[in-house]
């Protein structure tokens, strides 16, 4: 297996007294599609720049490609791609003028890809960028860098402007990258539920943290709701609360719901024995995870210590 083309080890990057990335240490996987989460302030934005040799961490590395992050050779620049959250153009240029520079810097460069995207994407390519709108100037940050067929993209909030059919485009477009490039592409979202329809990895960071790197199925199948039918009150709740497992439980019209975390040390199989009556399983969607994940409550002093993954 070939190594994991991004990869932090004890990365800590930090903006005066913010701690933006707070000693991170994790590998994605080889290809596949990442869907980075996290709230406003978590440092995606800045682990995104950190890959890409936009910005050098006060310690620790990351390794793009097997490079040092931070002094990228020629070579690895040339098999990234990146769209940046609010991408800059010259508008005075068209959007084919734009594409024809970016084109110089990359042999890989394939035009029928580019005339694929604008037909898929609706981009006139003789238009004036300075003309277009902000959801049109996205969807060409987007084209710029996959007409060379990267084998690394990086996406911040690639679909924040996009309208619902223009983000199933997209969507669709990161599949093509997949399948074409064996790419790893890894995309920013506040689109929790864009993520769980593309994305088969997340990593989630919470105030600089990392608070999981896994697999989109893995990380679903931890977090579950049972459903108890329990009209006579009979359930031994204490229990219930007590278990190492379990994140919560609420009755409600003679039913308990549980919600909890199956840690692999038995608490959830030993609840499970303990209760006599049927209970119905389901995984929690990733929007009901992401706040067990980042709670509301959660504040810099009471974020646990870094995972390593």
């Amino acid at each position: 297996m070939n190594p994991s083309p991004l990869t932090f080890d004890h990365v800590l990057k930090s903006f005066d007294d913010t701690i933006a990335l707070n000693e991170i240490t994790f590998s994605m996987p080889e290809r596949g599609i990442v869907g980075l989460v996290g709230r406003n302030g978590a440092g995606k934005t800045t682990l995104l720049n950190v890959a890409a040799g936009l910005l050098i961490p006060n310690s620790g590395e990351a390794y793009t490609f097997g490079e040092p992050a931070s002094k990228l050779s020629s070579r690895a620049l040339s098999r990234m791609g990146v769209v940046p959250h609010k991408p800059q153009f010259m508008e005075a240029l068209s959007a084919e003028e734009y594409l024809r520079i970016i084109a110089n810097f990359y042999p890989t460069w394939d035009w029928e890809r580019v005339a694929t995207l604008y037909n898929a994407l609706e981009i006139e390519p003789g238009k004036r960028i300075s003309t277009l709108s902000e959801g049109q100037r996205q969807k060409l940050s987007i084209i710029a860098a996959v007409g060379h067929h990267p084998g690394l993209l990086l996406m911040d909030e690639p679909m924040s402007n996009l309208d619902p059919i223009a983000r199933s485009e997209t969507i669709r477009m990161l599949w093509q990258v997949i399948e074409e490039d064996e790419a790893l592409v890894v995309f920013s979202s506040h689109i929790l539920t864009d993520v769980e329809k593309v994305a088969d990895w997340v990593t989630c960071l919470d105030f600089g943290l990392l608070r999981a790197n896994q697999s989109l199925d893995d990380l679903r199948e931890a977090y579950l709701q049972w459903t108890v039918r329990d009209p006579d009150a009979s359930l031994d709740e204490v229990r219930i609360r007590e278990n190492k497992a379990v994140i919560s439980h609420k009755r409600e019209a003679g039913v308990v719901r549980i919600t909890l975390h199956t840690d692999g040390e038995g608490n959830a199989s030993a609840l499970r024995q303990s209760i006599q009556t049927p209970i119905e399983e389901r995984c929690l969607t990733l929007d009901e995870i992401f706040p067990i994940l980042c709670p509301p409550q959660a504040s810099k002093r009471t974020l646990p210590t870094p995972i390593v993954w």
